[in-house]
């Protein structure tokens, strides 16, 4: 929700305080990396998506963002 709000501060709080209540919740590793893609902070959100894809190995897109993190790092060394 405070992602959507443009409120990337409180989106981060919002899903670390869901982690800490569910540390295998991978929803919200998989919103994290979202928000540390839009922040161009691609090294944390591969960390993120490779996470939300060990504890939720069968979602597509899951394995789509972390190939868009990947690609945009890769981009970055070129």
């Amino acid at each position: 929700l405070y992602y959507k709000q443009g409120e990337p501060v409180k989106a981060h709080a919002s899903f670390i305080q869901a982690l800490e209540c569910n540390p295998e919740y991978w929803l919200s590793y998989y919103h994290l990396g979202n928000l540390f893609l839009a922040q161009q902070d691609y090294t944390k959100a591969k960390k993120c998506y490779a996470r939300a894809q060990r504890l939720n190995p069968d979602n597509p897109q899951i394995q789509d963002a972390l190939n868009a993190a990947m690609a945009q790092a890769h981009s970055l060394l070129q």
